[in-house]
């Protein structure tokens, strides 16, 4: 228990013996009379510094004057009392809530009507528990444990509800208990395959809370996973039909998402080794000629080994994969030739030359691409350069353009047109009179012979025309 020690109360003295020396004997007693009255009155007014002050001299003179010890006693009693009350409104009021509780305890235990000393220590007390749930809350919610800062929070609000960054706390702790919450719902949605509710609490918490952890990527992954989880049952199901191909081509993807995903590694290779049989067996039944009764004697000894033989399996699926490489390239360069897409389809082509040089269709196929991108590039300089004025570089564009592709669009017209420009121009160029001494049906054919075929070049019949009207 704190005990007053340390609290000094500091008053002043004078020598007992010079104030006895002043005076008579005579006049001790009214001396000693007036300190008295002066110390009961100081005692009145509950000036306990300057009753003190009064009794110690009297008592100094004469220990025994009437009752003046147990007044000392009294008095000393309560300034310690005044004292430590004192300070420990200030510590309370400095927020120092650990000397306010020592100094409040100590009035209350010396006298528990002192004052409002009650009062100052029950909140003195409140203020040190809320201070010590605040910090206490801080440390759970730095730590990221938020059911416990909910609650600590929450205690500090049910002492004082109005407290600014409890509140604050308590409701970004709950918002982060909820997110958490949602997050590992998601998690377990994730792990048991349940990939919409899975991406609906994903996208509620990217919602809530964009940048959350990694909430963007468990999207994708699953976005990934339900879309492996529709191929494998499309795999399953081909694999059921002996369609290889179909259940390849699937159950591929399905490894490339998820390598380990379910056992469609093992499917995989069944159905790899399942279409290097199937393709065997088919060269084999259609040998066209004895020629290459070799061949399908090689293809029967693979079969009937190629389920006890890993590596034959493994090189006719290599050969499957091969073909089915130059079915998908050959098919999407019929599908650019058709879009007039002539650089993707020469791509194409060429990747089937590359995987099949004996192919009989594909030369003319990419002849026929490269033909149309270089006469759409020759057309595409032409209209440039007549645009440009440069007639005799457009017809001979126009002229490769007919060589290569004699039906193309509106080359034959355009190019008779260029001519008739080129001409024009050399008749301008030339001399004047010589011109003029021309013969004028020759040098300006009639305007609804020379129609204006291309939306760009300047009108050829027009400019005759009125080359013919200016001519005296």
């Amino acid at each position: 228990m704190l005990s007053f020690r340390g609290i000094r109360i500091k008053h002043r003295t004078s020598s007992p013996q010079k104030q006895i020396a002043k005076h008579q004997p005579d006049d001790q007693l009214r001396w000693l009379a007036g300190l008295y009255d002066k110390a009961k009155d100081c005692i009145a007014h509950e000036r306990w510094e300057d009753a003190l002050g009064c009794l110690e001299q009297i008592t100094l003179a004469d220990p025994q004057y009437r009752d003046a010890p147990e007044l000392a006693r009294q008095a000393w009693a309560h300034a310690r009392l005044g004292r430590a009350y004192d300070l420990g409104v200030k510590c309370l009021r400095s927020g120092d809530h650990r000397r306010a509780l020592r100094y409040l305890s100590l009035v209350v235990e010396q006298d528990p009507v002192y004052r409002d000393a009650q009062r100052k220590l029950q909140a003195a007390r409140r203020q040190a528990r809320l201070v010590e749930l605040h910090r206490r809350g801080l440390s759970y919610y730095t730590r990221g444990r938020w059911q416990e800062a909910i609650e600590t929070f929450g205690l500090v609000l049910s002492i004082e509800p109005g407290h600014p960054h409890a509140q604050a706390l308590h409701k970004d702790s709950r918002f982060r208990l909820r997110l958490d919450t949602l997050y590992a719902s998601a998690i377990r949605k994730l792990g048991e395959g349940q990939w919409q509710e899975a991406t609906a609490i994903l996208r509620e918490i990217e919602g809530l809370s964009p940048g959350y952890r990694d909430v963007a990527d468990r999207l994708q992954e699953a976005k990934r996973l339900r879309s492996a989880e529709r191929l494998y049952e499309q795999a399953l199901e081909a694999h059921r039909n002996g369609l290889w191909a179909d259940a390849i081509d699937c159950l591929e993807q399905v490894v490339a998402i998820k390598e380990d995903y379910r056992d469609a590694p093992q499917l995989l290779t069944e159905a790899q080794e399942e279409a290097g049989l199937l393709y065997m067996s088919r060269r084999l039944r259609q040998a066209p000629s004895s020629e290459r009764w070799t061949d399908a004697a090689e293809q029967y000894e693979a079969l009937a080994t190629a389920q006890a033989n890993p590596r034959q399996a493994h090189s006719c699926l290599a050969e499957a994969q091969r073909q089915r490489q130059i079915a998908q390239a050959y098919s999407e360069g019929l599908s650019k030739l058709r879009s007039r897409l002539w650089l993707d389809a020469i791509v194409c082509f060429k990747q089937v030359l590359a995987l099949d040089p004996s192919n009989e269709e594909t030369p003319q196929l990419l002849e026929q691409a490269t033909v149309q991108r270089k006469v759409e590039l020759l057309y595409g300089q032409a209209e440039r350069s007549i645009m440009a004025g440069k007639w005799s570089e457009a017809e001979q564009q126009l002229a490769r353009i007919d060589r290569l592709h004699p039906t193309y669009r509106d080359v034959q017209q355009l190019l008779e047109q260029v001519q008739l420009q080129r001409q024009w121009a050399e008749l301008c160029t030339g001399d004047e009179g010589e011109l003029n001494r021309r013969q004028r049906p020759a040098a300006a054919p009639a305007r609804e012979q020379i129609p204006d075929r291309h939306p760009g070049l300047p009108n050829v019949a027009s400019q005759l025309w009125s080359a013919d009207a200016l001519t005296p």
